[in-house]
């Protein structure tokens, strides 16, 4: 086969393309991306560019601001003597919305380990106060601390409808009454608070089997509830050993 010179030049001067080699898989990358799960909830509309929030709901306890104990003893008319012998103390309660929280007891200083006691059976077994503040928050009111379902001890006043010293005035007794408003004061057709209801089956009642109760009446304490010409179903109490 005859070809001219041009041609045959063009033929031999044509560089070789060179082959292309993959590189080595170790060097290859890959574009699969794995699925992530976060670790926490977003709180966060994933719509938006909103960065998540954390809200307080009113289903959480706001923590009391703790009296003095000159605050908690503010305004009482009883003697130098007797508001010498009360002890503030700061207890740890579950509350009615099942969060744990804090409280402030006013009480006779001979009663105090009782209460503590007392204290720590009601959290072992779930037993739920409204709320346990000192009575002065009331302007020492029994009906106001009652009408709120408040859990109080001393209270330097006379006896519901009479003249006497009752037991919480810390001077030949001492008492404590507990959520008021599911133990109520029953003399026929008085029922203290106004309103409030004697329910068994409610979580906040104390009845004749409740550990609460066997437990006051192991340390010395009488019931309320177990008395004859009224009901009170709220109240405890104990004579002061001096008494």
């Amino acid at each position: 086969m005859e070809i001219d010179l041009i041609s045959w030049l063009l033929l031999f001067s044509t560089p070789a393309t060179p082959a292309i080699t993959p590189p080595p898989k170790a060097q290859q990358v890959s574009t699969h991306t794995a699925a992530y799960t976060p670790l926490l909830p977003i709180l966060a509309d994933s719509t938006t560019d909103t960065p998540p929030t954390t809200e307080v709901t009113a289903s959480q306890p706001v923590i009391p601001t703790l009296l003095t104990r000159a605050q908690a003893l503010a305004g009482s008319t009883a003697p130098q003597a007797v508001l010498d012998a009360q002890q503030v103390i700061t207890v740890t309660y579950i509350d009615d919305t099942g969060y744990e929280t804090t409280g402030q007891l006013v009480i006779h200083r001979d009663a105090v380990a009782d209460i503590i006691e007392i204290m720590a059976l009601s959290r072992q077994i779930g037993y739920p106060f409204t709320q346990i503040t000192p009575v002065s928050e009331f302007q020492w009111s029994d009906d106001a601390s009652m009408a709120a379902n408040n859990t109080a001890a001393f209270n330097y006043r006379p006896i519901t409808g009479g003249t006497a010293l009752s037991s919480h005035s810390g001077h030949h007794a001492v008492a404590i009454d507990i959520n008021p408003q599911q133990n109520p004061y029953i003399k026929g057709t008085v029922i203290l608070p106004p309103g409030s209801v004697y329910d068994p089956t409610h979580p906040q009642t104390l009845t004749a089997d409740h550990p609460l109760v066997q437990r006051f009446k192991d340390l010395g304490w009488t019931w309320g509830g177990d008395w004859e010409i009224l009901k009170d179903y709220q109240h405890f109490e104990k004579a002061l050993p001096h008494s």
